[in-house]
């Protein structure tokens, strides 16, 4: 992805210099990813995928919500926190599976996983207003590069280059899509609170239901659909402006 953000900076020239007292918020962001990413992976390899996904959606959402009030000065109304509550409660219903796990000890890095995300995306916010989308990635992702260093040396991972072309191409597809994707929630961030934001990120959710169901005929629960109506009302919510009380 490093690689795919570069050229992309390249071609279309989308650089500016970067003042001093910025670099540390970059380079923060590059190993917020990095963290993420093997925070994820260590707690996607020992508990259920349901309390994984679970605990990173809800650790994401609240540290957005919470950057949003107390650096970014966003407004808490009560559209905003019933969003909150509404979202929480549809991953409740369609994580419902992998709620018995919650008290091994693995939970802390699914929770410290979407933490992470939540801060680096937030972060975003303070740095768009004076950079690119593509330079804001680049740095990032190239930071994480560099880091993923150490990580898997000390992970005793070996990096392997003579792979299948049928795995070449899964990769090439991955990182295509992430790539797209993470350029699309920093824009969408630059321009949107970050309270809404991370709600409307959870409409990921929703469409891994629906190519589950179109592609691998797996048919959702009732759990799923009540979650799904929860977290669409979840997004509408913060966008409905009360009546004024008239004194």
């Amino acid at each position: 992805m490093s690689v795919l953000f570069l050229l992309v900076g390249l071609i279309l020239k989308d650089f500016s210099s970067v003042k001093g007292k910025d670099w540390p918020l970059f380079i923060t962001r590059g190993l917020l990813v990095a963290g993420d990413f093997a925070l994820f992976f260590i707690a996607v390899n020992q508990l259920p995928l349901a309390t994984t996904l679970f605990l990173f959606y809800a650790g994401s959402i609240i540290t957005n919500y919470l950057y949003g009030l107390c650096v970014l000065k966003e407004k808490l109304t009560k559209q905003t926190v019933g969003g909150l509550l509404l979202a929480l409660c549809g991953l409740v219903f369609i994580y419902s599976d992998g709620l018995s796990s919650l008290a091994q000890d693995a939970s802390i890095f699914a929770v410290a996983s979407g933490v992470f995300f939540g801060l680096m995306t937030a972060t975003s916010k303070n740095l768009s207003i004076r950079y690119s989308v593509t330079q804001i990635n680049i740095i990032a992702y190239i930071t994480a590069a560099l880091a993923a260093i150490p990580l898997m040396s000390f992970q005793q991972e070996q990096f392997r280059l003579l792979l299948p072309n049928q795995t070449w191409i899964l990769f090439g597809g991955f990182a295509l899509t992430t790539f797209i994707a993470f350029y699309a929630v920093i824009y969408g961030y630059k321009y949107v609170e970050a309270q809404k934001a991370s709600l409307v990120l959870l409409t990921e959710i929703l469409f891994i239901v629906l190519f589950g169901f179109l592609f691998f005929q797996e048919i959702p629960t009732m759990h799923t659909f009540i979650g799904g109506i929860c977290i669409l009302f979840a997004l509408v919510l913060p966008n409905i402006s009360l009546p004024k009380k008239n004194n």
